[in-house]
């Protein structure tokens, strides 16, 4: 019966499940188009030849999107170290592998440190313990026990007062702002734009006119400068002695400031435009084309909304004062003028934007 009841005993405890390994406590969230938790994972596995052990350390991170930026809030500890953190890049990708080389290289050094540690404790701490190689039994207490002076202990090395070993040579930890690969710094390193525009004119050419254009520039934080084209299409006046066909091909250069905050954008910009004027004279006397200079300054205001990273819709309201041709019929009869542009013409423009590395 005794032994029965012993199999049995051992039968029982062999059929105790053990239990689960612990997981990495990691808290790891974003958006759909980040790395994920298990892609973190993998970084850090990769950084340090090993995979995280339960224990080694307490990841919290979030990852939120502003405009076209990421925005990384990052809470961890390892050992005794911890770390809080809010780091901003352009893309995902750059704040996990930044996150996950921090991480590596802090549970590695509290891995080192935890490793060092033994070593640095004094022989004193040690406790005594009987000696393995003494074969003899102790002899039975016959007398008076020795005084403790009379023993003769065996001598102990003192501690070496040089490391184990030199510490490992540690990798130099990248900027958490900058993207991998990025030879300028982020600060110098101005966006672009293409953008598509147009909209109805006055003034310009005879009567109300339609007027579309193409911009490029470049884009600072607060600021922005610009190249644009601009057509504005053909328009007829017709008079009992010609009529006259006009339209106006110019450029202009402006610099704009940009006003506003988040993906809302003010833009107030000014400059100075040039180009020329095409008229094209019919009439029973005359039958001639000519081109008038067209020089002057522009003003403009607008709105632009970034509904996506990489592109705006844009409108502005534009106004030119430029030094304008003249055309006239002068011979054989007296002087007639045909047509003259106004002074000042008016644009109200609406557009698509496409912008690359906008850091606003």
């Amino acid at each position: 019966m005794i032994l029965r009841a012993a199999s049995l005993g051992l039968f029982g405890l062999a059929q105790v499940p053990e239990p689960p390994p612990a997981e990495v406590e990691v808290r790891w969230t974003a958006p759909p188009e980040c790395p994920d938790r298990e892609a973190l994972l993998r970084g850090i596995a990769e950084r340090r030849g090993q995979p995280l052990g339960p224990g080694q350390a307490r990841i919290d991170g979030r990852i939120t999107r502003s405009g076209s930026r990421y925005v990384l809030r990052l809470d961890f500890q390892a050992g005794a170290r911890r770390e809080r953190r809010e780091l901003g890049a352009d893309a995902c990708a750059p704040l996990v592998d930044a996150t996950a080389l921090r991480i590596a290289l802090a549970v590695d050094a509290a891995t080192e440190a935890a490793a060092v540690e033994p070593a640095e404790v004094g022989p004193e701490a040690a406790p005594a313990e009987p000696s393995a190689t003494s074969g003899q039994p102790e002899a039975p207490d016959s007398g008076p026990s020795r005084p403790a002076a009379e023993a003769s202990p065996v001598p102990v090395p003192p501690p070496l007062a040089e490391p184990l070993a030199p510490p490992p040579e540690r990798r130099a930890e990248a900027p958490m702002d900058a993207a991998p690969g990025r030879a300028v710094p982020r600060s110098a390193a101005p966006g672009g734009l293409v953008r598509v525009h147009g909209g109805p004119e006055y003034g310009a050419v005879p009567g109300l006119s339609g007027a579309v254009g193409l911009a490029v520039g470049l884009l600072w934080p607060r600021l922005r400068l610009e190249l644009q084209g601009t057509f504005v299409a053909p328009r007829r006046t017709e008079l009992p002695q010609a009529d006259l066909r006009a339209w106006l091909l110019a450029a202009s250069v402006q610099v704009c400031a940009r006003l506003g905050r988040g993906a809302l954008e003010f833009p107030v910009c000014g400059g100075v435009e040039a180009g020329s004027v095409r008229g094209v004279a019919h009439g029973p006397t005359i039958e001639r084309a000519a081109f008038g200079l067209w020089v002057g300054g522009v003003l403009s205001a607008g709105v632009a909304w970034r509904f996506h990273p990489r592109l705006a819709l844009w409108a502005a309201l534009q106004g030119v004062a430029a030094v304008h041709p003249s055309f006239q019929l002068r011979d054989p009869l007296p002087t007639v003028v045909l047509f003259e542009p106004s002074p000042v013409s008016g644009r109200v423009l609406l557009g698509l934007e496409l912008r690359i590395r906008d850091r606003r």
